[in-house]
C-alpha cells in the first residue's frame, strides 16, 4: 500500500470541563480586573519577520498540542477567538503580524493533513 495513511485511533468527544486555555497557553492573558475578559492573542512581534514567523509556528504547535489534550466544548470555538484577536494586530495596510501568519500556517498544515485523511475512502467503503 503506497501513498495512503490509515488512522487507527479514536477521536474523542469533547468534554465539559478541563484546563482553562487562558491559564495554559503562553500567548493568552486574562484581562484585569478579573472577569473583564481574555486577550486571545497577547503577542508582540519584534519586527524581525523571520524570527516572529518562527515564534508564531511554535505558538501554533503549542495551540495544537493543547486542543489535542483538551478537547472541550469551549475549546471548539477557541481558534475563532484567537483569529479575532489576531485581527486586532492589523497594520495600516491591513496585514497581520508575522507571528500570526506563522501560527496560522501550522494550523493550516494540520487542517490539510486531517482533511486528506477524512477524504480517504474507508475500508468499510471499499468492502461495499
Amino acid at each position: 500500500m503506497t501513498g495512503r495513511l490509515i488512522f487507527v485511533g479514536e477521536i474523542k468527544k469533547p468534554i465539559a470541563n478541563s484546563v482553562h486555555h487562558a491559564d495554559a497557553l503562553s500567548f493568552m492573558r486574562r484581562l484585569q480586573p478579573i472577569g473583564s475578559g481574555i486577550d486571545y492573542w497577547a503577542v508582540a512581534d519584534s519586527g524581525k519577520r523571520q524570527l516572529d514567523f518562527q515564534m508564531g509556528q511554535r505558538l501554533g504547535n503549542e495551540y495544537l498540542e493543547f486542543i489535542g489534550n483538551h478537547s472541550t466544548l469551549g475549546n471548539a470555538n477557541l481558534l475563532g477567538w484567537i483569529v479575532e484577536g489576531m485581527a486586532r494586530t492589523l497594520d495600516h495596510n491591513g496585514k497581520i503580524d508575522a507571528s500570526a501568519l506563522g501560527f496560522l500556517k501550522v494550523v493550516n498544515d494540520y487542517a490539510m493533513a486531517a482533511a486528506a485523511i477524512l477524504a480517504m475512502p474507508s475500508t468499510h467503503d471499499a468492502a461495499e
